[in-house]
């Protein structure tokens, strides 16, 4: 094959090969499933399922911080309970996406 030319028998694969565990059997897997995908493939599917669980847990944790007061107002630093919220959840990424959204949220506002 003229693809695999001056590579000496060696040539490039962009193959990911992973193997999925049930959650208890991490350390033997004997009946988990073998997989052999596309790098690009792999690499596109995992970020999108990693962004997609933060933004999961972010939101879980927003949602269940209580940063009203007794009148039921949102008190005069919400941004700083949620920050506290999502520190102690140890999530502290989720800072960096809600700054981001606000950025985005208010430039969009100015170009109105």
């Amino acid at each position: 094959n003229n693809n695999r030319a001056g590579y000496n028998g060696i040539y490039e694969q962009r193959l990911v090969h992973f193997k999925l565990c049930p959650t208890d059997s991490c350390s033997s897997c004997e009946n988990g499933a073998d997989y052999v995908v596309d790098m690009a493939t792999f690499v596109n599917a995992y970020t999108e399922s990693k962004l997609s669980a933060q933004e999961y847990n972010c939101e879980r944790v927003r949602e269940s911080c209580y940063c009203q007061d007794n009148n039921n107002n949102n008190n005069n630093n919400g941004y700083s309970c949620e920050y506290y919220c999502y520190m102690n959840a140890g999530l502290d990424y989720c800072i960096n996406n809600y700054n981001n959204n606000n950025n985005n949220n208010n430039n969009n506002n100015n170009n109105n």
